[in-house]
């Protein structure tokens, strides 16, 4: 659950920086939402062949394989053009299209049939927390 919850806080990282990128690559609007519209595209795009995956290579090697493209985004530094970035992005969101299918698998090795709705909504829900978590921005609590 840890895992799905900093994959949400990753989710939309690019926001806050989103001038930067296009200050540094000289990219407009529409071009560096590809940061994150690609990540939806490509995700939902793979989750059923991630899926498949968990019979062919095992549940462990794949989530160790996840685990690796979800950490994609802390190497966004060496990114020297915006086409590198963008592959780290796609990189990071095949880690969502592989996750969410083996932790499917895995909790129901885990758990009994009766447990699982809840934790699957508890993962599901902590998942969501990371995305919200993202763009939280400060309150202004007035009185």
């Amino acid at each position: 659950m840890l895992m799905n919850f900093t994959l949400g806080l990753s989710f939309f990282s690019v926001a806050p920086v989103t001038p930067l990128i296009m200050d540094e690559y000289g990219i407009n609007r529409t071009t560096v939402s590809l940061l994150t519209g690609l990540v939806i595209l490509v995700q939902t795009s793979f989750a059923i062949p991630g899926g498949a995956l968990v019979g062919r290579i095992g549940l462990k090697k794949l989530i160790g394989i996840a685990w690796l493209l979800s950490a994609m985004p802390a190497l966004t530094f060496l990114a020297d053009n915006f086409v590198v970035l963008l592959a780290l992005r796609v990189l990071y969101a095949l880690s969502f299209a592989l996750i969410i299918p083996a932790f499917g698998v895995l909790l129901m090795q885990w758990f009994k049939p009766k447990e699982l709705p809840l934790i699957n909504g508890l993962n599901m829900a902590v998942g969501t927390s990371g995305v919200s978590l993202s763009v939280l921005r400060r309150f202004h609590f007035q009185i």
